[in-house]
């Protein structure tokens, strides 16, 4: 997703209306919560980009422990 470069044509062509044409013309282009924004979303994106690794590193230890058989498998017994 922020591979594609549209993200950022669009994203750089909503920050230049929003400059041109604001909806509240006494609120500063970079408000509080925009800012707010800007460093929550790429923590955000980083911590879900991690849980396919955590995950992988989570079926170590369970394929150690429970080697190839599935909790499902065993309940069918």
């Amino acid at each position: 997703m922020l591979i594609n470069p549209w993200v950022y044509v669009i994203l750089a062509a909503i920050l230049f209306l929003e400059y041109k044409f604001p909806a509240n013309p006494n609120q500063k282009l970079f408000s509080r919560g925009m800012k707010n924004d800007m460093v929550w979303v790429p923590v955000n994106l980083i911590g879900m980009a991690m849980l396919p690794i955590y995950f992988s590193l989570l079926s170590i230890p369970y394929y150690a422990i429970f080697g190839d058989a599935l909790i499902v498998e065993s309940a069918k017994d």
